[in-house]
């Protein structure tokens, strides 16, 4: 009677241990996630997708995005994966060729109408050479008042852009150049117009040297600039006569954040994104005109910088030139999923007051889910604690296409908006059960041993007693 009893309990502890093991081992709900979005589906696709809005980067909470699962109306998760858009390209540039050029002299001051230019060509108007010839006093001092391109060896082709390029030993400048273009050097119309640049800050310089042209197709072009600016000294020019072009642009999100001063850290700012960013470029805003410095961009995993990562140096500037605004670029800097950024300003040659302004550049991810089950879906994200999911969607994708015999690509679909599911407190606290699973498995394991011991020595000690 008493062994009956003994197996009853170890049955029972079994089928508790079991329940939990099942439990463990049971998918997320959509209660387990702080937040979701509804996915509305249309037509009979098998695949859809739909870009990552901000949101989603700010509540996650790991970095390879795996706190997310897509639920359909029974609340059952779905398989999903996520893809970048890709770019097709067509064309690469291509600096085709250097051109050559002729600087044209006057005296200064002189207005170029003023100034009677003689070229000499050849048989296939090739420019062999130029000289000029002034209306004004022979005696005064001549100055490079302009510079003209013979573009004839490009037999029509397009311009997309010059580049050009200045003796090392330039003084700074900063300079106003229109490009103008003539089919035979008699009349011209004026093609393009750029603010270019040369300046030297403590040891970095700054070259501004990229002049687009729209598309121009004439055989001559001259650069002329106003007459109070000083003549640029230039050694060669560039043309680029093929142009990047792109059959499809991926979406592009952008995030502008004023920095934020570090205590007692003069030229420091700090910007949290909130999330893990897939951020590849960035734009350094100085809110203050005619400003310029030294500076260099951090990037960190955590809020304690352990792991800061420089990402980037060099000069940034705001300068307001004859109402022209010239400012730092762009800077690419690769795919950082780094949710804390460190602008250092080197401030001690410079007046720069105002924290600057960080633009925040990325190419969203997408995720494509199978439309398993019953509209609607939902996507769920934010849970800590929460594994990866391993869908193998990519693959069966591919099979699709095989099988269909077609460049097949998934519906893209926009998401509603952010419902509270889980709420913030999955952010913070794992999801009951899931993260101990491990533990469990292992006190069934123990738990079994030490049953099995015990019941073995409890039948021992009632086979003595009997045998007595």
């Amino acid at each position: 009677m008493k062994v009956n009893k003994l197996f009853l309990i170890i049955s029972l502890s079994f089928v508790l241990l079991s329940s939990l093991a099942l439990a463990a081992n049971s998918p997320p709900a959509p209660e387990h996630f702080a937040y979701g979005l509804k996915l509305e589906v249309s037509g009979a696709n098998a695949f859809y997708e739909i870009e990552l809005p901000l949101d989603v980067y700010q509540n996650i909470t790991r970095d390879d995005l795996g706190d997310m699962r897509v639920f359909n109306s029974a609340g059952n998760v779905v398989p999903h994966a996520l893809r970048k858009s890709t770019r097709k390209i067509t064309k690469k540039d291509a600096v085709t060729t250097t051109l050559p050029f002729f600087p044209i002299t006057s005296q200064a001051n002189s207005k170029l109408n003023d100034i009677s230019i003689h070229v000499n060509k050849n048989a296939d108007g090739t420019i062999i050479d130029v000289s000029t010839t002034d209306k004004g006093e022979q005696e005064k001092k001549k100055a490079i008042v302009s510079y003209l391109i013979d573009a004839t060896a490009l037999k029509g082709k397009k311009i997309y852009a010059l580049e050009l390029l200045w003796e090392d030993s330039q003084e700074d400048f900063m300079a106003r150049i229109d490009v103008q273009s003539s089919q035979d050097l008699n009349s011209w119309k004026n093609s393009a117009t750029a603010t270019i640049a040369r300046l030297n800050y403590q040891g970095d310089y700054l070259d501004r040297r990229k002049i687009e042209t729209h598309n121009i197709s004439a055989p001559y072009l001259r650069l002329t600039w106003p007459n109070d600016q000083p003549p640029i000294k230039l050694v060669a020019v560039e043309v680029l006569t093929k142009k990047t072009r792109t059959m499809y642009t991926p979406k592009r999100n952008l995030l502008s954040h004023e920095a934020s001063p570090v205590a007692d850290k003069p030229g420091d700012y700090r910007i949290d994104l909130q999330g893990p960013l897939p951020v590849d470029t960035v734009k350094i805003i100085l809110q203050e005109e005619n400003s310029l410095a030294n500076a260099a961009i951090y990037s960190s995993k955590t809020a304690d910088n352990s792991n800061s990562r420089r990402q980037w140096q060099g000069m940034i500037y705001n300068i307001n030139y004859q109402g022209t605004m010239v400012s730092t670029p762009s800077i690419a800097i690769g795919n950082r999923k780094d949710r804390y950024w460190t602008i250092k300003i080197d401030k001690s040659e410079n007046g720069i007051n105002l924290p600057p302004v960080i633009e925040f550049s990325w190419q969203p991810d997408r995720l494509v889910f199978l439309a398993q089950g019953e509209a609607p879906f939902k996507l769920a994200y934010g849970s800590v604690g929460l594994e990866s999911s391993n869908f193998q969607v990519a693959s069966l994708l591919d099979r699709y296409r095989s099988v269909s015999g077609s460049n097949f690509t998934p519906k893209l679909i926009s998401a509603g908006p952010r419902v509270i599911l889980g709420g913030p407190t999955c952010l913070q606290t794992s999801i009951p059960l899931l993260p101990w699973r491990k533990y469990i498995l292992w006190a069934i394991l123990c738990g079994g041993v030490t049953m099995i011991g015990w019941m073995s020595i409890s039948l021992y000690q009632q086979l003595q007693k009997a045998e007595k």
